[in-house]
Formats: C-alpha cells, structure tokens, sequence
C-alpha cells in the first residue's frame, strides 16, 4: 500500500506540471497574468494530495475515468468547497481543460502505468 501511495503523490505531482502548463497556455488568450512560483507550488502540492485518491478501491476500473472523476470532484472543490474561483461559464471550461484533460488524464495513465511496471517488477523478481 505505501508503493501505491508514493507512487500516486508521483502521479499528482507530474500531473500537476501539465496543469501548469496548460494554465500557462490558456491565461495569456483569457488576458491573465501568467502564474508565479506559490501558484506553482500550490498546484504541485494539492495535485499530489488529489492523486491519493487513486489508491481508493472503487476507483480500480479504468485509468480514464479514474482522472475523469477524480480531476471533476478537484474542480468542483475548487469552485463550491475553496471557493477560489467564480462560477462562470469561461472558468467552468477553463477548469474542465487543466483539471480532467490535463491533469486527471496525465496522472491517472502516470499512476496507471507505474503501478503496472511496478507489480512487473515484482512478478519478475519474486523468490521462487
């Protein structure tokens, strides 16, 4: 259990570099400022605390959906639970792009295929 907790905080944190960058891509054709170096960090540290949800038992099914719910529910608190952003329609779309395609798809295939060459690795080296 702990492989898959690191390697889901592994998963989170990469995923979070996608987010990043495409906030970077996108805030320039909305007129916003790019982002510094404490949104960076903020974004780094709770998309590793986002990702632990990929260790949860009833999320095993598929490495598409998993991003798909769990990169929703991380937009959902960020606009009804933190309250961080205003609920409009370029946010809500905004949101959509960097939280379910950019970093729920990116970290749920990362975790995904980590976790698959890590039971690999101990198939291949298991004492006999």
């Amino acid at each position: 259990m702990v492989k898959k907790i690191i390697i889901a905080l592994g998963a989170g944190f990469v995923g979070s570099v996608a987010n990043v960058l495409a906030i970077y891509l996108i805030n320039p054709l909305q007129g916003l400022p790019t982002p510094d170096h404490l949104f960076i960090y903020k974004q780094v540290f709770w998309g590793g605390l986002w990702a632990l949800f990929y260790c949860v038992p009833w999320l095993q099914e598929n490495w598409k959906i998993r991003g798909i719910l769990v990169g929703s529910a991380a937009s959902l608190c960020t606009f009804f639970v933190f309250q961080a952003i205003p609920v409009i329609p370029t946010n809500l779309i905004k949101a959509f792009m960097v939280n379910v395609i950019a970093w729920g798809m990116m970290s749920s295939y990362l975790y995904e295929k980590a976790l698959a060459r890590e039971q690999a690795n101990n198939k291949l080296f298991a004492p006999t």
